[in-house]
């Protein structure tokens, strides 16, 4: 169950808590994420008559998760083919 275990559900609502764990998790402040998330709510809304849609904010959240990983597991393997080995 995504609503019971996932992490946006499990986690989000604690990060808004501590300004430093959502800025350490997030890369941004809550400031920052709620002016993107207002400024591409519309597109990335969905509408469903079947199921629950996923939230706009949890939609941000895991672009923005998806795009660190993403970043940090290419700036790792540039290195290692930078240096010719691991990290």
């Amino acid at each position: 169950d995504r609503e019971k275990y996932g992490e946006f559900h499990t986690l989000f609502h604690q990060l808004l808590e501590q300004e430093e764990d959502f800025f350490s998790y997030m890369r941004m402040t809550k400031s920052t994420f709620y002016y993107i998330l207002e400024n591409i709510r519309e597109k990335i809304q969905k509408q469903s008559n079947f199921r629950r849609c996923i939230s706009p904010e949890e939609r941000l959240m895991v672009t923005l998760s998806f795009v660190s990983v993403f970043t940090i597991n290419n700036r790792n393997n540039a290195l290692i083919l930078n240096f010719k080995g691991g990290i």
